[in-house]
């Protein structure tokens, strides 16, 4: 059978046609994938197959609906597949909220559940809804969807490391909790380790780190995850490319008065201009802060100061957010082989985790 899974962010889009065994869990390899950037403008269109050169185009895409038409016309052109071949169409969710703990078909029920916790996922949730609704414009109605959830996989966490120390009855009027994130991303490191070393699922206790641009970690207790830096929303825990992640709360509160910003430019600061674009002031990207910072191998000791005062520099700056990112991590890490008492591996994942074996040796150190 032919799985079309659908990734929606509030303005990209990732396709992945997959062919999957109808008596196995497992899936095939990629038969195509597509991604586009800047959904609602001049798109970029980036496809890409085992078996053939990577393609891009610029493209207008008025909204998710028509990425998602373009987007399977390319698919469709390389894979050769009609949309009569698509048997189920799968979704990425951010927030399942406390009662979607596994996959689950889609329903207008759950699309409401979905909604209602969009509160706490704002720049994902309606962009889930908006595929989904996609789908259904490109797909027909009667074609099955499922929505699985970056939640879910924390449905475990004990209530010592799911709540706040907050008044209880707030707590529990107003569902203020830890949720946690990137619980896909978790979950597929567990289950690789235990296929890589042999190990049962249930056996393993781990520490896993996902690093890309949305960053968390997790305490991974006989297969199940005991804690994880990300919260309520996906804005606690690590530093992250453009959130600032773990901070003093009364920053928040103090920052209308003294810099004059609003609530939603507060908002803005900590979600999407803080963390490594925050600090170096030039980019997100880890590749160019290793390119400024002139790091072709495991840089300095972290805690090195970078100049008496505040860096004032490109490379300067670069380093520091390189600095504060890795040590930052690295004390996620010894807290939660703390927690475990001690764990077999820690395990990376991520466009980060994976790919940069500099920034790993230097968490590692």
């Amino acid at each position: 059978m032919n799985i079309l899974v659908l990734n929606c962010g509030s303005s990209s889009l990732r396709l992945d046609l997959r062919e999957c065994a109808e008596a196995s869990n497992a899936c095939g390899p990629s038969r195509a994938k597509v991604s586009v950037e800047n959904v609602g403008g001049l798109a970029t269109v980036h496809l890409s197959r085992e078996d053939g050169e990577p393609h891009v185009a610029r493209v207008r895409l008025v909204d998710h609906a028509a990425a998602v038409a373009d987007a399977f016309a390319r698919l469709a052109d390389v894979a050769r597949i009609q949309r009569r071949s698509i048997d189920a169409v799968a979704h990425r969710v951010v927030h399942g909220g406390p009662d979607l703990t596994t996959a689950v078909r889609v329903t207008p029920a759950v699309e409401d559940e979905i909604r209602r916790y969009a509160r706490f996922a704002p720049g994902h949730n309606p962009a889930a809804l908006a595929g989904m609704a996609a789908a259904r414009a490109n797909f027909g109605p009667s074609l099955p969807q499922v929505a699985v959830f970056d939640t879910a996989f924390h449905a475990s966490l004990p209530w010592v490391t799911k709540l706040y120390p907050l008044p209880l009855e707030l707590s529990r009027e107003y569902g203020l909790r830890r949720f946690g994130f990137h619980g896909l991303a978790h979950r597929h490191m567990v289950e690789r380790y235990a296929e890589l070393t042999g190990r049962s699922e249930q056996e393993a206790n781990l520490v896993t780190v996902q690093l890309g641009n949305g960053c968390s970690a997790c305490a991974v207790r006989r297969g199940q995850s005991f804690d994880t830096s990300m919260g309520m929303t996906p804005l606690e825990g690590l530093m992250m490319g453009t959130r600032a992640g773990d901070l003093d709360p009364s920053i928040v509160a103090d920052l209308p008065g003294i810099a004059g910003l609003s609530p939603a430019q507060v908002a803005h600061c900590l979600h999407e201009a803080s963390g490594l674009l925050g600090v170096s002031q030039v980019s997100r990207d880890v590749r160019d802060l290793l390119r400024l910072a002139g790091a072709d191998d495991c840089p300095p000791q972290v805690g090195e100061p970078v100049n008496d005062g505040y860096p004032e520099t490109p490379a300067t700056r670069a380093q520091l957010a390189l600095d504060m990112f890795c040590f930052r991590v690295a004390k996620y890490i010894g807290a939660y082989l703390a927690a475990l008492g001690g764990a077999e591996a820690i395990v990376f994942g991520g466009g980060i985790g994976e790919n940069s074996a500099i920034l790993r040796a230097r968490i590692l150190k």
